[in-house]
């Protein structure tokens, strides 16, 4: 339970950084307001449609949640919820939110509030206001009111998030009163700070001041909305080198990994202000940082395949592709090493950095290798959960499956039944 000085902290955290930021980049304070663009100007709400697809990419999703759905319950529940989970993410990715209705009302877990929470979010993004967004925080607040502890946590932060979107900054208060504060940087990095200049030097304090309060959780939240306020204030370039150094200060608190997906993001930020000098020193900071440790097959071999993806969208192309290649061969070579049950996992990253290259066929190719590594195991629960997790993926990534694929897929998706 918090106590009252964290709670302090955490309404600072949330009115503070998240409010403040949010309503001023909304136009004037409201619970009615409309949503804006990044320039600020008001944005029509668009109606509840899901944006035109592909029938294969359909076919994938419906896939995908169909093997979520063969995990049995109560045994397998929280593995269900959560590739169930994963394939709604999908659904809101490819703008389907009519069908990540469809799927949510389906999960019988906690996941289901996180899942209304993050279309909720979305809704209100593309300018929706009124009762389908309440409806859809209804129904979050529903499911947390019967979850327990950090789930419950989880889905009122997601809450929060949509209430600060929209400027309701009391409803935003309340709920921070009782969240623990390891779930708080999620809040304050949704757009932490789209506005309001003279709060930048709070802001930053009050992130840092969290983070000294301890607990990875809290600090890889804190770096979170740290990169925001690089995002944020990435124009002004005074202020952007003092938030990179917040963000390499914190960063002695947690894993490479997460340290990895920072600064991949801020490359990204970069690339998206046409600064692909700088992109590429950050991604360049990431190769060395990832050369600098040591990496079990399973995690390592991804996050070789994603920095390749990096590497080739700042415009190092000769060297990514040379990288994707070797990444591939390692995984040839190491296959053994690798557990059945990861193998699948391991190389849908290295098909998502083909197909980001435009290399479609060689994207195929490890797909079909990964459905074919996917379905080893005598046990049908990780077959099931890596046929859901590739076929999102291959919606994701746009490889339209050809027919010796398809039988593949159906056939895996068919023998899903006991020994689970």
């Amino acid at each position: 339970m918090a106590t009252r000085a964290s709670k302090t902290v955490m309404w600072f955290l949330l009115v503070g950084v998240c409010l403040s930021a949010v309503t001023a980049g909304c136009g004037p304070q409201g619970e009615d307001n409309a949503a804006t663009d990044k320039a600020g100007k008001p944005r029509a709400a668009s109606p509840l449609e899901d944006k035109p697809l592909s029938d294969y990419r359909i076919k994938l999703l419906e896939t995908a949640f169909g093997a979520a759905c063969a995990l049995p319950v109560p045994a397998h529940r929280k593995d269900r919820g959560k590739a169930q989970e994963r394939v709604v993410a999908a659904c809101i990715k490819l703008e389907q939110p009519k069908r990540a209705i469809e799927y949510t009302d389906k999960i019988l877990n906690w996941r289901q509030g996180a899942c209304y929470a993050d279309l909720a979010f979305f809704r209100a993004q593309q300018g929706c206001r009124g009762r389908e967004v309440q409806d859809y925080l209804d129904k979050a607040v529903k499911v947390s009111s019967v979850s327990r502890d950090w789930s419950r946590d989880r889905i009122k932060a997601k809450v929060a998030r949509v209430h600060a979107l929209l400027g309701q900054d009391r409803k935003v208060a309340e709920l921070a009163s009782s969240l623990d504060k390891s779930e708080l940087g999620k809040t304050a990095g949704m757009r932490a700070s789209i506005g309001d200049d003279g709060a930048f030097n709070k802001h930053v304090s009050t992130l840092d001041a969290l983070a000294k309060s301890g607990g990875l959780d809290i600090a890889a939240n804190v770096g979170t909305s740290l990169v925001e306020l690089y995002d944020r204030y990435y124009e002004d370039k005074r202020r952007r080198l003092l938030i990179a150094e917040h963000i390499e200060k914190n960063s002695d608190k947690v894993p490479v990994f997460m340290r990895l997906e920072q600064l991949l993001k801020m490359a990204d930020i970069a690339l998206g202000r046409e600064d692909r000098a700088e992109a590429l020193l950050l991604v360049n900071k990431a190769q060395q940082l990832y050369d600098g440790a040591e990496w079990p097959l399973r995690f390592g071999i991804p996050w070789k395949a994603r920095l390749a993806a990096a590497r080739f969208g700042v415009g190092d192309t000769e060297r990514a592709k040379k990288d994707i290649d070797s990444t591939h061969a390692q995984f040839n070579e190491h296959r053994d090493n690798i557990l059945n049950f990861d193998r699948a996992g391991v190389l849908r990253p290295i098909a998502e950095a083909y197909q980001s290259m435009g290399e479609s066929a060689e994207s195929l190719a490890v797909y079909k290798q990964a459905i074919k590594e996917g379905a080893v195991n005598p046990n049908a629960r990780p077959r099931a959960n890596d046929l859901s997790a590739t076929c999102c993926s291959m919606a994701l990534s746009g490889i339209e499956p050809d027919a010796e694929l398809w039988d593949g897929i159906t056939k895996i998706r068919e023998d899903l039944c006991e020994p689970w």
